[in-house]
């Protein structure tokens, strides 16, 4: 298991933020078995728009946080947007594929879970495709569970499920 720690990148005011980020994550979102879990259309996410979303995303309610290792290297990445209207949601979560099965995603988890809990949010919103059987039975050992279902969501048909988590 590689050691690693988690930390906020914010692009918005760090240009090392902005660089390091960026280039985690078009490899990881772009994967062709990872953007079939992330997007809605199946195209992949380009440089010029994602760097847009990081120049505004405080503005936004979006943070990041990554897992990084001993040399800098980001290992994986959560995505969440906070607002005090609509809730505290877990918009994106992505490991490398060298660092699966390591705890990453669970320790990205636990770590927005704690954000939400500091943040006064009682609840955390995720949604997950119902074909990612890894990433559902991460959040539903967490003890997130099923709250919603969209029918034929992504490009190819699949269902999203939302999840929740309610907090103590």
């Amino acid at each position: 298991m590689p050691e690693y720690s988690i930390r906020e990148y914010i692009p918005q005011e760090k240009s090392k933020d902005m660089k390091a980020l960026l280039s985690a994550y078009l490899e990881i979102w772009n994967k062709p078995k990872t953007l079939k879990y992330l997007s809605y259309t199946g195209l992949a996410f380009e440089k010029k728009t994602v760097r847009e979303w990081f120049s505004n995303h405080l503005d936004e309610g979006v943070h990041y946080y990554a897992a990084v290792d001993s040399d800098r290297q980001i290992l994986g990445i959560a995505v969440v947007r906070l607002d005090r209207v609509s809730g505290f949601d877990l918009g994106g979560l992505g490991v490398r594929k060298i660092a699966r099965g390591s705890g990453i995603g669970r320790s990205l988890v636990k770590h927005a879970l704690h954000k939400a809990v500091e943040e006064g949010f009682t609840a955390v919103d995720v949604r997950v495709y119902a074909d990612n059987t890894p990433m559902l039975r991460l959040l539903l050992g967490m003890g997130f569970i099923p709250v919603r279902m969209q029918h034929n969501i992504r490009w190819d048909g699949g269902d999203l499920i939302h999840l929740r988590k309610i907090l103590s």
